[in-house]
């Protein structure tokens, strides 16, 4: 295969693996209770308040951060998978295409606007793709 398509796909898993664990310990961070004690202990504060009411935002802020991060992830493993393929596919002189899914994906979405009218989007649309 050319070097067109040359690529360390043992160093694409690696990365992979690792924004997993980035992931996991991005996910398990849970700003709630230290707010609510930092709010505890400022309570005639104005600022006491508003580190209390951040604490469900900033945890929320958190997850989302773990999701892109888990995105970026799957990205990786997902491109070394192809890359390997088309390498074999290569080696054994056939025909590889890769497919994308985007144009499905988006027309089933359409298809369901109505039912997701009014929601945030989740992972109930990741799990559809």
């Amino acid at each position: 295969m050319g070097d067109e398509l040359a690529a360390d796909t043992a160093a694409l898993r690696r990365l992979a693996a690792e924004l997993d664990d980035d992931a996991d310990q991005v996910a398990q961070f849970d700003p709630v209770r230290p707010c609510l004690d930092a709010a505890a202990a400022m309570p005639a504060s104005d600022v006491g308040g508003a580190v209390g009411a951040a604490g469900d935002p900033v945890a929320r802020s958190y997850r989302r951060m773990a999701d892109q991060i888990r995105a970026m992830s799957s990205a990786a493993r997902v491109n070394a998978d192809d890359y390997d393929a088309a390498e074999e596919a290569s080696r054994l002189g056939v025909r590889y295409s890769s497919i994308s899914i985007e144009p499905m994906y988006e027309a089933f979405m359409t298809g369901l606007a109505d039912e997701f009218r009014g929601l945030k989007r989740d992972a109930t649309e990741e799990n559809l793709q």
